[in-house]
């Protein structure tokens, strides 16, 4: 086959996979319309597709062609997380079910010991079933050079710098790892398997967790910025208040609404939170005790004033919200919002959408997996 008709068929393939994850399940007729591709050419690729067992037959009794859907069962992405203490792992299926979870503990510090740690979970996860495997991918936290598979800096990973962590797990597995970004895997979750892709293709997401970050997607692509910093907000002045950062500067925005530092503010308000040590207790406590909503309110409104340059910059449609807990992003968001209205006053991107995602530990693998599941359907090939 020419080289020119195998990109047609490559594309045509990936505009099936994506119609069929986005819009399915659908006839092949129904493929053939809305993907624009020859009705011939939908059932020989179709039939591939099933051979390979991305797709099935929807069951409808009686109909000898029924309609196709992305298959949940057969395969599927290991994705892995490194922490400063633990690789989690999961098998990601096509629908974003997370299937054969596995965490290891790091006994030591350093790259030896954590590639010894997510090889040997990667193998537990993909089990005796390797042919099913479509991709392997690895989320950390810092700025990632995803082409090269190279951390470019970690603050909570060991300070690392310029550390090659994908060609150090090809060599130990014998096969690619992808390398992402932890935030960036949260957005992709929300973009992927919430299906907001399906809506719009301009996003922001913020992630609250032991740190703080961004990521954003522009016409559908993510946008990683000089040196894979962008999303990097964290780490911007957000107050004078000579609180140390871990990165060893003051006053990071990452001081004042991160997860821990959001945590020991509310110590300071009331007495009885001394004892929390999650923000789904503070989610709990939100309605009944107004000193928790009034510590909400003030970390929202320190956000919404460091985002407000980004969004009048990009106007993205959505802005997606992501902590340990949801209901606690739910209000967060609810008040970033308020808050934004003030900052951006008659101008179009205060009317992006605020929604809260579900829980981090999940996004991120899930999301993993869908950054892996996306470029497959695109590129048509195995990584």
């Amino acid at each position: 086959m020419p080289r020119t008709q195998i990109q047609e068929r490559s594309r045509n393939r990936a505009r099936l996979l994506e119609a069929l994850h986005f819009q399915g399940p659908l006839t092949r007729s129904q493929l053939s319309k809305r993907c624009g591709i020859r009705q011939t050419s939908v059932g020989s690729i179709a039939q591939e597709l099933l051979n390979a067992g991305l797709v099935r037959e929807a069951s409808e009794s009686g109909r000898i062609r029924a309609p196709l859907a992305l298959d949940p069962e057969r395969r599927f992405v290991v994705a892995l997380e490194l922490t400063p203490t633990e690789v989690r792992g999961a098998r990601v299926h096509l629908d974003g079910a997370l299937q054969h979870a596995v965490s290891r503990p790091l006994k030591e510090s350093g790259l030896k010991a954590a590639v010894a740690a997510a090889a040997a979970v990667a193998r537990r996860v993909t089990g005796r079933e390797p042919d099913a495997v479509l991709a392997t991918v690895l989320a950390v936290t810092g700025m990632v050079d995803e082409p090269r598979g190279v951390v470019v800096r970690s603050a909570r990973l060991w300070q690392w710098q310029d550390v090659a962590l994908g060609d150090a797990l090809k060599t130990v597995l014998g096969h690619r790892v992808r390398i992402v970004n932890d935030t960036f895997a949260q957005l992709w979750d929300g973009a992927w398997f919430g299906r907001e892709f399906a809506h719009t293709t301009g996003m922001l997401y913020l992630g609250i967790g032991e740190g703080l970050s961004c990521a954003l997607l522009v016409h559908g692509r993510p946008v990683t910025g000089l040196g894979s910093a962008a999303g990097e907000i964290g780490h911007v002045r957000a107050g004078d208040e000579s609180r140390l950062c871990r990165c060893g500067r003051q006053d990071c925005l990452e001081t004042y609404a991160s997860a821990p530092a959001i945590l020991a503010e509310m110590t300071k308000t009331l007495p009885a939170a001394k004892k929390w040590t999650s923000l789904a207790q503070a989610a709990d406590a939100a309605e009944r005790l107004p000193p928790v909503m009034a510590v909400i309110d003030r970390v929202a409104a320190r956000l919404a004033r460091q985002l407000a340059p980004v969004l009048a910059a990009l106007a993205p449609e959505k802005v997606l919200v992501g902590c340990t807990d949801p209901r606690f992003g739910a209000r967060l968001a609810d008040r970033i919002q308020h808050h934004i209205g003030s900052e951006l006053l008659g101008v179009p991107s205060a009317a992006a959408i605020f929604s809260a995602t579900g829980p981090l530990a999940a996004a991120t693998l899930r999301g993993a997996g869908a950054r892996s599941l996306a470029e497959f359907f695109r590129n048509g090939v195995l990584d």
